[in-house]
């Protein structure tokens, strides 16, 4: 019986997925990913608390970790429009599960982006969100209740979307 646990990262070391037998003391570690502070990010506030990622500082990354809190203090709930798109070099992102909310081509037309841990925590998803990224192979929207038009379209490689069980429609071009 093996147990699967996050490891993220700090500014000293990198995160990491650990993988622990409950039965005798084998574990592995794999899905290294790089510490990013929250200041490599750009925010918004929404005035309450919380705020919106609204874009990257540094764009010659290959994995973000999205933090749960910006360099202020506020609780990210939201990622705006367009803060990966296009960029050439992502393969992985992590959301944490603060992030309820996704803007229009948020992460559209990353030919690298092949992993999006975290996305099944989103609840709302605006139109192209995850359009046109040829090496995405699966996307977990299972928390999502309110999904965009042509959400997917484009992406050639993948071959699992896990839905919502609430979802009554799907929307045009999903």
């Amino acid at each position: 019986q093996m147990t699967h646990s996050v490891i993220n990262p700090t500014e000293t070391a990198d995160g990491y997925t650990l993988h622990s037998c409950s039965r005798c003391t084998y574990s592995y570690q794999d899905n290294y990913t790089q510490f990013v502070p929250p200041s490599a990010f750009k925010y918004s506030s929404l005035g309450d608390g919380t705020c919106a990622l609204i874009g990257l500082y540094d764009t010659t990354m290959t994995e973000y970790l999205i933090p749960e809190k910006s360099h202020d203090g506020e609780t990210v709930v939201a990622i705006g429009e367009k803060v990966f798109f296009k960029h050439a070099m992502v393969q992985s992102i992590s959301i944490p599960n603060t992030v309820k909310e996704v803007g229009q081509w948020a992460f559209a037309q990353c030919p690298e982006l092949k992993q999006i841990k975290g996305s099944e925590y989103l609840q709302r998803i605006a139109g192209g969100a995850f359009q046109e990224n040829e090496a995405l192979e699966v996307l977990d929207l299972s928390g999502a209740t309110e999904l965009g038009s042509y959400l997917c379209m484009g992406d050639t490689s993948l071959r699992e979307v896990k839905l919502c069980d609430d979802l009554t429609e799907l929307p045009q071009g999903a």
